[in-house]
Formats: C-alpha cells, structure tokens, sequence
C-alpha cells in the first residue's frame, strides 16, 4: 500500500516537473524585454500558479487574456504548451509554428535548451495533425477551411480526415474542395473558380408566312 502511495506522488511529481519545464520559457527569454503593465504581470503570476497546481486550462485561460493585451512570442509559446498539453493540437501546431519562427537564436545553454524543447514540441504535435497549403484563384475574397477564416498559402493545421476548402470570388464565384488528409501528411490544394458560362444567343424570331 505504501509503494503504491508513493508510486502515485512519483508520478505526480513527474507531471508537475515536465509541465514546468516545458511552460516557463518566460523568466529569461531576450535581454531586456520591454516593461510589462501592472495588469499583465499579475496575470503570469496567476497563470504560473495555475501550472503548478497543474490546472491547465487555467493558465492556457490566463495566457491568451496576456496575448490579447500585450501580443508577444512569449505568450504565443505559451499557448502552444498548454494546447498541446490539452490536446488542442491543431491550435497548438500553429501557435509552436509561430513560437518557433519568432524566438531569437540561443546564446546560452539555457536558451538553446528551450529552443530545443520548443522545436521537439512542434515536431510532435505536427506528427499529429495535417496542413494545407491553399492557393485560392485571383479575385478571392474570403477562404474558409470547415467554415473556418483562413489563410491562402498556409499552413493550414487541421485533424486527419476529411475537409472542406472553400473559396468566394468578390463577384460571387465560388470554388470547393474536398480534400482527405492522414496525419503527419503536408498537401497542396489549388482551387480555381469555374469559367463562367456563355450565354445563349438568342433565338431567332420566325420569318412569317
């Protein structure tokens, strides 16, 4: 009985230190990062709490309210994390995409270390979720992938399976795909809108007798 007590806070404790690890690129991310509002730094304090009691909804909550007011690559690191953690994935594919993008080179060993843990994140996640690449046809004014706003060129993170991608044209014209992806796999869709059709001369009038 006792082993297994101290089996469960092994893996507790575990939990809690990966979850730290993976969470915290905040503290020493470049030098001299610009001041933070009352507001904003209260808000890390509390979501750096939430993750060490592990709630991390909690602190996924509290970090996009920090994105909202003060956008940065911290906070976008952030949310990869804690997607990932929640199993978000596709979310997470975009936020780590972007997180990875935006950090600075590594210039200590600390550094390197979260760059490193925030590569290996990305490459995980992106074994599991699909991406689109989608050239719309000139003139689109709006792409939706699911009914969802995206971007042309992408990528375009979305679950194994089946997927819609539309395309409206400013003067109307629509054009639809449907496109099945497995995961780990990267595809190009092109859509094109159709030519419109030729309108029918019209008929003759009847010569009369």
């Amino acid at each position: 009985m006792r082993a297994s007590i101290l089996l469960v806070h092994r893996r507790q404790a575990a939990a809690l230190a990966l979850v730290l690890a993976s969470a915290f690129p905040v503290q020493a991310a470049a030098a001299d990062p610009p001041p933070r509002s009352r507001e904003v730094q209260e808000l890390i304090e509390e979501a750096e709490k939430a993750a060490k009691r592990l709630d991390i909804a909690r602190a996924r909550e509290l970090w996009a309210r920090i994105n909202e007011l003060e956008p940065s690559t911290m906070a976008v690191c952030q949310l990869g994390v804690f997607d990932l953690r929640l199993g978000r994935l596709e979310e997470a594919a975009a936020e780590l995409s972007t997180c990875v993008a935006q950090m600075p080179a590594p210039t200590n060993d600390i550094e390197r270390r979260r760059y490193e843990v925030r590569r290996a994140d990305l490459a995980a996640v992106r074994q599991r979720v699909a991406e689109l690449h989608v050239s719309a046809p000139p003139g689109t004014a709006r792409l939706l992938v699911d009914g969802h706003e995206a971007s042309a060129g992408g990528p375009v993170f979305v679950a194994p399976g089946q997927h819609e991608v539309t395309a409206t044209g400013k003067q109307g014209q629509v054009a639809r795909a449907l496109v099945k992806v497995t995961a780990g796999q990267s595809r190009r869709v092109a859509l094109a809108f159709e030519a419109p059709k030729a309108a029918s001369p019209p008929a003759r009038a009847r010569n009369p007798l």
